[in-house]
């Protein structure tokens, strides 16, 4: 009987109620023990506890909040730091090279970010079984290759993308492959995983393999950057390159 008064006691002040609010529910408190009994009051108690622990709209409106809370991961922040500020200031060389490299790396990090997002903003992850998140989630990888594949291609046209992004030797997708190999590989080991409580804190452990990616994404694109001189500086002479 103490232990239900205590909590009750306990919820007020946690609640920020006041002094004033917790005496008037102790006096109460003791009105319904003298007119129900001790027993009678530990039996509304139980069934309280229970009803409310079983709540499925509470159940829901907390899974909601976690999958919400995917929208505080470090991940998001970084990229946005990275676009809005660190890749404006990459040197690349003159303005040609520089708009072609900070682009592909913007659109890339933007990619990543956008279809995250929408992964999380479009879908019940929670109540997802771990097949059909597994294939969300290998939708949303691919999703994410194509976008920025194709961005850059409308962006700089066949010419440079072929150059750029997928020369055989120098393109970014071939220093890029061991990344987008080993991430795939990585995130097909945590969906299959059952050290994993639920889907939420699979996105979670997926997100922190995006994370670590970004500096590699980098370097990268840094690689791509120093393979190319002659046949870059002709290409974009051939197009008068207007950025």
């Amino acid at each position: 009987m103490n232990t239900i008064i205590n909590e009750l006691l306990k919820n007020i002040l946690e609640a920020g109620l006041g002094w004033q609010v917790l005496i008037v529910s102790i006096l109460i408190i003791i009105q319904i023990l003298a007119f129900i009994g001790g027993k009678n009051l530990l039996v509304l108690w139980k069934a309280y506890r229970n009803a409310n622990s079983d709540n499925p709209l509470k159940n829901d409106k907390n899974s909601k909040k976690r999958q919400m809370d995917l929208f505080n991961h470090s991940l998001f922040f970084t990229m946005n730091h990275l676009v809005n500020h660190k890749v404006k200031m990459m040197n690349f060389g003159d303005g040609n090279r520089n708009k072609i490299f900070r682009t592909l790396l913007e659109l890339k990090i933007k990619s990543i970010c956008n279809h995250s997002k929408q992964l999380i903003e479009e879908n019940d992850l929670t109540n997802m079984d771990k097949l059909d998140f597994k294939s969300l989630v290998f939708k949303n990888f691919t999703s994410i290759i194509d976008d920025y594949n194709n961005q850059f291609k409308e962006r700089f046209g066949e010419d440079l993308y072929g150059l750029i992004l997928q020369h055989s030797e120098k393109g970014f997708n071939n220093w890029h492959e061991n990344v987008v190999v080993y991430t795939h590989n990585l995130v097909d080991d945590i969906c299959d995983s059952e050290l994993y409580a639920d889907n939420i804190e699979r996105m979670y452990a997926i997100f922190n393999s995006y994370h670590s990616a970004i500096d590699a994404t980098l370097v990268n694109v840094e690689k791509t950057f120093h393979s190319f001189n002659g046949e870059l500086d002709a290409l974009l002479k051939k197009q008068s390159f207007q950025g």
